[in-house]
């Protein structure tokens, strides 16, 4: 069992997470959190492969360490789990059957190696692909990755709608991380909302 009071235990197990900002609910708003772009970002303790426990405030005051040491230290971490997938690749994983997309759609999930809350995975300082991605905000657990080009030929409007429409239809509530599309600029490394 890991002991969450000794920072020098748990420092490498620290990933950050993002989550819509309506599912901020009670429990938690009492831990630290910060807003990113139109998400809110936190931090948390991966257990185990299935459980994670919430960065509070009252751990780093307990650890005696600032938030910007415990940013550095998950963005690294983070860093070292990313995987981005080609999506046939990542469809087989999950059913464990072939799966075929258009070879015309160049298409990635970004998430992390446990895949839960994999969308932080984004905040891995990397060079995700030689130009500018349009990303989808597929859940909580991963992005949707394409080309740029893609954007250019559906429009803003459709990306809404189809991302909406399996938010609705398919992810969890709780799950949702936004409903509308972002670029991840390949010469910064920062995410953008579009």
């Amino acid at each position: 069992m890991i002991d969450i009071t000794n920072y020098d235990e748990v420092k490498d197990k620290i990933y950050p997470r993002l989550i819509n900002k309506t599912n901020l609910n009670d429990k938690l708003s009492k831990c630290w959190y910060n807003e990113y772009l139109d998400l809110y970002l936190m931090y948390h303790i991966r257990l185990d492969e299935t459980k994670s426990a919430i960065l509070c405030e009252s751990m780093l005051k307990f650890w005696n360490i600032d938030f910007d040491k415990v940013r550095i230290q998950a963005e690294k971490n983070v860093a070292s789990q990313v995987l981005m997938l080609k999506m046939e690749e990542a469809l087989r994983k999950l059913t464990d059957k072939d799966v075929s997309i258009p070879e015309d759609v160049e298409m990635y999930i970004i998430t992390t190696e446990y895949q839960t809350y994999g969308a932080g995975a984004i905040l891995a300082n990397k060079e995700w692909y030689e130009d500018d991605l349009l990303l989808l905000p597929s859940s909580v657990n991963e992005w949707i990755a394409l080309p740029w080009d893609y954007y250019i030929n559906t429009g803003y409007s459709m990306l809404c709608d189809m991302i909406q429409n399996i938010n609705r239809e398919i992810v969890h509530p709780q799950e949702v991380l936004s409903d509308h599309p972002y670029i991840w600029n390949h010469r910064t490394h920062i995410l953008q909302q579009l």
